[in-house]
């Protein structure tokens, strides 16, 4: 009975840390063009959700040329 109830102790203790801190959401989408020329054009989003419930979005477009 006492293994149980540390059992619970310990899982509610280690599950109660995300509640009080709260989770961050992160979703990436990534896009990759290839032009008749041979260049690459390669877009990537990214979007962050925080805690607080603010929403942060960054993009980035890397052009690579051909060899």
């Amino acid at each position: 009975m006492l293994r149980v109830l540390s059992s619970i102790a310990i899982c509610t203790a280690v599950a109660g840390i995300p509640a009080l801190t709260g989770c961050d959401h992160k979703t990436t989408d990534s896009t990759t063009v290839r032009k008749s020329d041979g260049t690459v054009e390669q877009k990537q989003t990214e979007t962050k959700r925080d805690a607080n419930g603010n929403v942060v979005e960054q993009k980035t477009t890397e052009h690579t040329n051909k060899p």
